[in-house]
This record gives C-alpha cells, sequence and structure tokens, in this order.
C-alpha cells in the first residue's frame, strides 16, 4: 500500500505485509473433536526497521463434529499489534445444508455461503472483517497506522467464483464493496497524530488468482 499525507506536513509512506502460516491439526481421544493450533507470525510496517514491524501472533480452534453435515468451531486468535495485544474470540459453524449448498460462519469474523454450480465450480456470497496496524518511521520516531476503527475493523463484502482444477488447486475470482476501511496515525503512545487526516477508501473491488484448499474432515 502506498500513502500520500500534505496536511500540514508532506509525508509518503509505502507498506508492506509478509507473514507465514504454520500448524498442525491434531484428532483428540473423543473422535468427535479435532484440534487446529497455527502460528502466524508476520512483518507489518515500513520495513526500515524489521525488528519493530515484526508481530507475533496465533490461532487455536477446537472442532466438534456433531453430525456428518454439521460442525461447531470454538476459536481464539491472538496477535500482537502496533498499538497493543490483540485478542478475538471466534464462534463458528460448518453447515452442510445440502448437496448444493454449504455455510461457513466464525463470527464476529467472517461468513460465507457457498452454492455448488457444478462438481468443479461453486458460487459464493462472503463477509470478512480485518483489524491490522503498520509501523512507520520518521526520523528518530517511531509511529504506526491502524487500519479500521477501534470496533469493527475493515470490512468486506463480496461474491466470488471458485473453480476447482484438481482436488485442492483452485482459480478464484471475486468482487464486492469495502466498509470502514479508515487508516488513522498513531504516535507511540496510541494518540491519535494531528497532522494525520483520516483516510477512507470504501468502495468497489475485484481480485483473482490461484489458491491450494484443504478440507478439515
Amino acid at each position: 500500500m502506498n500513502f500520500h499525507n500534505s496536511d500540514p506536513v508532506n509525508s509518503n509512506y509505502s507498506l508492506y505485509s509478509v507473514s507465514l502460516q504454520v500448524g498442525y491439526d491434531q484428532q483428540l481421544k473423543n473422535p468427535a473433536w479435532r484440534r487446529t493450533i497455527l502460528f502466524l507470525p508476520k512483518f507489518n510496517g515500513d520495513f526500515i526497521n524489521l525488528s519493530r514491524s515484526f508481530q507475533p501472533g496465533g490461532f487455536l480452534m477446537f472442532t466438534y463434529k456433531k453430525s456428518d453435515n454439521m460442525k461447531y468451531h470454538f476459536a481464539f486468535y491472538y496477535n500482537r499489534e502496533c498499538f497493543g495485544d490483540y485478542f478475538l474470540p471466534l464462534l463458528g459453524i460448518e453447515w452442510k445444508i445440502n448437496s448444493h449448498m454449504n455455510l461457513f460462519i466464525d463470527l464476529p469474523n467472517n461468513l460465507s455461503f457457498e452454492f455448488k454450480i457444478s462438481p468443479a465450480m461453486t458460487l459464493g456470497i462472503g463477509f470478512i472483517m480485518t483489524i491490522s496496524s503498520f509501523r512507520v518511521h520518521q526520523e528518530d520516531a517511531t509511529s504506526y497506522i491502524r487500519e479500521g476503527n477501534n470496533i469493527l475493523g475493515h470490512d468486506q463484502l463480496k461474491v466470488y467464483l471458485n473453480y476447482f482444477l484438481t482436488e485442492h488447486f483452485i482459480v478464484y475470482a471475486e468482487a464486492g464493496q469495502t466498509f470502514n476501511r479508515k487508516y488513522i496515525g498513531y504516535d507511540s503512545d496510541n494518540n491519535i497524530v494531528p497532522s494525520s487526516s483520516i483516510k477512507t477508501y470504501d468502495g468497489m473491488f475485484a481480485t483473482g488468482g490461484l489458491a491450494y484448499r484443504f478440507v478439515l474432515e
């Protein structure tokens, strides 16, 4: 991402995010329960000082299989943001409504409904919420830019199309609308920088690409 601010000081920022997801999925002694643990280290910032841009994080989820068509999620997400420790409990379900329709919910973070058009193609509608922060450096001072507001974060409502090239490789395309996409500058004491203006970039978006997907049974 690139930012330009000229009120009242001319400033330019180029912000980057690099992350790694490493973890494992484990069947517990009770066959109805599974445990998933992910380690989510990432670097968010202008990369002038990588050590200050490092954000350790993780994800823990327990899945309860009530039936072949219904699973419950009990999860907890953590990340060390620039503004402090960020904790997010999640409660969700995986519901196979019938042979063509599936519902995936992990509140308050995401929701998606999928309809299988053919054995290789699915059409869906989804919602996702993200909160993140990026470290920036100005001479000897450090500050950060926060994405989203303090409660709702940056939200996206989208429609998407998945085409399975193989069992796990997918070509996808999606389009939608953003909400609450604000970028606010803070100093190292978590106070809003007076010279920073609140940036809002709500609007339509479209993306596409190739993804690898696996399903936890």
